[in-house]
Formats: C-alpha cells, structure tokens, sequence
C-alpha cells in the first residue's frame, strides 16, 4: 500500500508540472547595461549556456547627447536610425543593430526587456527663449509638458515655490496649486496589484481604516465593489468587525443602473451579498445616480 501510495504522488507531480504554463515558473533575469547591442548578442550562446532566461536592456532610445545612457530622452521615436544629436547611432548601437539582438535573444528563448523612459525629457524647455525652438523635442510640442506661457511668449515649468531657501515654502507648498490651495491625498490604486508597502500609501491606508472605524455612515458613490478588488474588501471588513458599535453603522451605496440588460452582477447585488440585511439592516441604495442623490441632500 505504501509503494502505491508513492508512485500515486510521483504521477501526480509529474501530472502537475506537465500542465503548468511556463509563465509560472520563476526566471534568471541579467542586468546588462553599458554594452554595445552587437556585443551583447555575440554573447548570448553563452547566456543560454548559464541558464539566462532573460535579460535587461537600457533605454533603446536616442539620448541627449551620443554618450548618454539613455535616460536623459530626446527622442522616444529613434531607436538609432536618425541623424540628430551628433550621430545616428545611440550609445549602444543602431536600430537594426538592436532588432539583430533581439531576434538572437528569441532563437536562444531568452525573453528581453528594454527599461522605458515615460515621465521625462532631457534638460532643454521647449520655447525657453527665441533661441530655443518649441518642436525642438521630435513629435511633441510644449503643450504636451504642461508648461506655463509667459507674457513674453516663452514657456516656463511651473515652480510653486518662490524662495528655496524658506524650509516651509520647500516642504509645504511643492504640494500646492497656482490657485494657493493645498493639495491633499488621494489614492488612485489599480486593482489587485497594490503596493501599500509605500510609506505615504501604507499612511493613508492606515489612516482610511481608522476612519471607517469610526464614521456612522459609509457611502460608495460609483463603485461596484468588483470581487477582484480584495484589499478594499479586505479593509472594510477590518473596519467593521473592530468597531466599537456595529449597529450604529448605516451603509448607503450610490449607483446609476439603466434599463439595459442588467449585467450578471449589478453593484447593487454585488452590495447585497457583501452588505447582507441580517448584519447591515440600516443599508440602503440610490440607483438614480449621484446627481439624483445630491438633489436629495440639498
């Protein structure tokens, strides 16, 4: 009995792991950076060889200046195949030179990826001065970076603070509007993935519960309470079951439900089942949208 118990859990592992998709499976990931792109794919026999599964690239992209590493961004649309900024190649290479790796990199079944600059530019401000063109980034135009315009007709960051060397003015009011309010919080988070381990996130998380802890009402005004979202879930049940008094809690959610076929599960139902009478009698819903629901506060 105990040998056919053996070989019973030997077929099933090996059943398992026979239907397990490759993306669950951890991979070996090498940083490369500081390489020309020929170098690199010359050297991926010997990667495989290792037991690489993938490797880590540097932004592709045309810097600042031919030595730049790349993450001072000229232009997001060359990959090393335009002639500006000195040379037509980046530091690492051309265009076709980058594509050759690649398609090296996938006859070996080594996975690339490429670090991707989004959130800036390199040092110019586009019409600064009328020394400085307002195209002078490739495909993007001032307008595109926020920038304010001056009475002179050139463009300027916007700057907040008026003297560095104010401690309260650098702390304070990098966090403030040109109206001179205060900016506050607001989590925006997507979704099952959530990184709370942030300290400002884990903050105001903290802070969330401890509020609805204590308020004598909750209102959800355009949210679904979607299953996936569970560490929402997660929170509101914290929130209840630590209450001092859950029966003074009064929970209302506000939808918009049309006449549409009803969707296999509206936010009221989805409330319903989370929110169940026998626990949350004071619940109540508003399905003619938030404007109906403000009409009735005022």
């Amino acid at each position: 009995m105990k040998y056919l118990t053996a070989r019973a859990c030997a077929l099933l592992a090996l059943a398992v792991t026979a239907f397990l998709p490759n993306d669950s499976l951890g991979e070996t990931l090498i940083q490369y950076f500081n390489t020309d792109w020929n170098e690199i794919a010359a050297k991926m026999p010997e990667l495989a060889e290792a037991g690489y599964d993938a490797i880590w690239l540097p932004p592709p992209t045309k810097g600042s200046g031919g030595l730049s590493v790349g993450y001072d961004l000229w232009d997001r649309f060359d990959l090393g195949s335009k002639d500006q900024r000195g040379s037509v190649r980046t530091r690492y290479g051309t265009e076709a030179e980058l594509l050759r790796l690649i398609e090296t990199a996938h006859r070996f079944g080594i996975r690339v990826y490429l670090d991707n600059v989004m959130n800036h530019n390199a040092f110019d401000v586009p019409g600064y001065n009328a020394g400085t063109a307002i195209d002078i980034y490739p495909g993007f135009v001032p307008e595109d970076f926020h920038l304010k315009l001056t009475q002179d007709g050139f463009y300027r960051k916007w700057d907040n603070t008026r003297d560095w060397n104010d401690a309260w003015q650098v702390q304070n009011q990098y966090n403030s509007c040109e109206c001179g309010g205060l900016l506050k919080s607001l989590l925006v988070t997507p979704s099952i993935v959530r990184n709370i381990r942030d300290p400002s996130l884990l903050a105001i998380w903290n802070a969330a519960l401890e509020d609805l802890r204590l308020a004598d009402q909750w209102i959800f005004i355009g949210y679904s309470l979607p299953s996936e979202d569970v560490a929402i879930r997660s929170l509101l049940l914290r929130a209840f079951h630590t209450r001092k008094n859950r029966k003074r809690l009064r929970v209302q959610v506000v939808s918009f439900e049309s006449d549409e076929p009803a969707a296999p599960l509206t936010p009221q139902a989805a409330f319903r089942m989370f929110f169940p009478r026998s626990h949350f009698p004071e619940t109540a819903y508003e399905a003619g949208g938030v404007e109906e629901f403000v009409g009735r506060l005022t």
